[in-house]
């Protein structure tokens, strides 16, 4: 999706972040047997408890350049929780006024930590879908510039600069390594961080990339759906799950075509899956929650459950496979 000058212009943008951990885990890569396991932490990065500020600051960053951000905007976005704190955050770092649309089934929680950063919270009558639908729809009516992490025909550079930002967890976790994975298991809602990883896979290692995998709440897999069916599909209702960051009906529409030509894999991960793994990562260390530990779930059933047999052999995993997941937020 991306240029090799616009990753070097995100690296360059965040040549001073502090970097998150990677960990190995030898025993956890013995027990499921496998050759190394690596988890790159996100449950804290710039002083909040997800990966999603990374994309945020440097969409922002890109406007700001152009002058399509002015001192006085007002800033929008949906959210089921992660984004719209980040987008708050910022926000208010700016001296910015933000609107954050989350689903009518957000938890106390969610709401209480993106009003705690100033912004004012409107709930959808509806799921995430429809706050994104609300969010577009307000900000269109009334002038404020919509941040979204989502895109649709017509809204797509603003979400290109989010995934943009989303590729500096790679190229970060690729100094830190000793040797790259065989193979990634990557957590989505809408794909945008399952896009930017696969982009930058691609273009760092072309036909010697990973095998990608792509890991969705089984209560609200629109991509699994979508690569199953092989047509668009929306999926409808409440989508809840306990990976509630990870709710969503509808694939972003740019970042799609990427994924449907470079993911290997698509895994739906059940509600017991995520509770399990979200202990194991806890008790090694971890403060993962459960959409953060969607991932490192479906690495867990593949290499534990008979049924997965298929996926372990299309991977080649095995005692000599290189793993690598992301956690992409913390324990609420």
């Amino acid at each position: 999706m991306f240029s090799a000058e616009e990753y070097a212009d995100v690296e360059e943008f965040y040549a001073q972040e502090r970097p998150t951990m990677l960990h190995t885990f030898p025993s956890l890569a013995e027990k499921l047997g496998l050759g190394e396991l690596m988890v790159k932490e996100e449950t804290s990065r710039q002083g909040l408890p997800a990966f999603k500020v990374l994309g945020v600051k440097y969409a922002v960053e890109r406007l700001r350049r152009e002058g399509r951000l002015p001192p006085d905007a007002v800033v929008a976005c949906a959210t089921d929780g992660n984004h719209g704190r980040a987008v708050a955050r910022v926000a208010a770092r700016l001296g910015m006024e933000a609107h954050i649309f989350l689903p009518a089934h957000a938890s106390e929680r969610r709401i209480e930590s993106i009003r705690g950063e100033g912004a004012h919270v409107h709930l959808a009558v509806g799921n995430y879908d429809e706050a994104v639908r609300q969010a577009a729809r307000e900000s269109q009516a009334h002038g404020w510039v919509l941040l979204s992490d989502t895109s649709w025909p017509g809204y797509e550079e603003i979400p290109r600069w989010v995934m943009a930002g989303y590729t500096h967890i790679l190229a970060e976790a690729s100094r830190q390594w000793i040797e790259p994975p065989d193979v990634v298991f990557v957590q989505a809602g809408v794909g945008g961080l399952a896009c930017g990883a696969g982009s930058w896979f691609a273009q760092q290692f072309g036909k010697w990339r990973p095998f990608l995998a792509l890991c969705q709440a089984a209560n609200a897999a629109c991509i699994v759906e979508r690569a199953r069916r092989g047509v668009a599909v929306r999926l409808e209702g409440g989508l809840e799950t306990v990976m509630d960051c990870l709710s969503a009906g509808e694939v972003s529409y740019a970042a799609w075509p990427v994924i449907e030509r470079l993911y290997d894999a698509y895994v739906g991960v059940e509600e017991e899956e995520a509770v399990e793994a979200a202990g194991v990562l806890r008790e090694n260390g971890i403060p993962a929650g459960y959409s953060g530990a969607c991932g490192f779930a479906a690495l867990w059933a593949t290499m534990r459950q008979e049924n997965m047999a298929g996926l372990r052999a299309a991977a080649g995993m095995g005692k000599g496979t290189r793993a690598m997941v992301i956690v992409t937020e913390a324990q609420a």
